[in-house]
């Protein structure tokens, strides 16, 4: 028996406020051709520096943190680029208006 496979649309929606998981998440579909991202530019950079370590500084107990690890997109062509830009700009601003312009890349 052949497994299902879904052969639908797929659409994922960013806005600037996409950061963290979310970001690394459009950033694989982006780099790997999963789908169709819509929205507004990011203000994430998808490829960025993260998981933080926390330290104390001996003499004085300042609490301080560094990130110890640099999350590098797939694709090394743009590993460079400081934002992920949609291909399909749309007003998020309007959330009707929105929905509507979302749900019209499915017919």
């Amino acid at each position: 028996m052949q497994p299902e496979v879904f052969d639908g649309k797929t659409i994922f929606v960013q806005s600037e406020r996409t950061y963290s998981s979310a970001g690394i998440l459009m950033t694989l579909v982006r780099d790997n051709h999963l789908g169709t991202i819509v929205g507004a530019n990011s203000t994430f950079s998808p490829s960025h520096y993260g998981e933080v370590l926390p330290y104390r500084l001996p003499n004085t107990s300042v609490i301080g943190t560094i990130s110890c690890k640099f999350f590098a997109r797939p694709d090394k062509v743009h590993i460079d680029d400081k934002t992920l830009v949609p291909d399909v700009a749309i007003d998020l601003t309007d959330k009707v208006k929105a929905f509507d312009a979302i749900k019209g890349l499915f017919d």
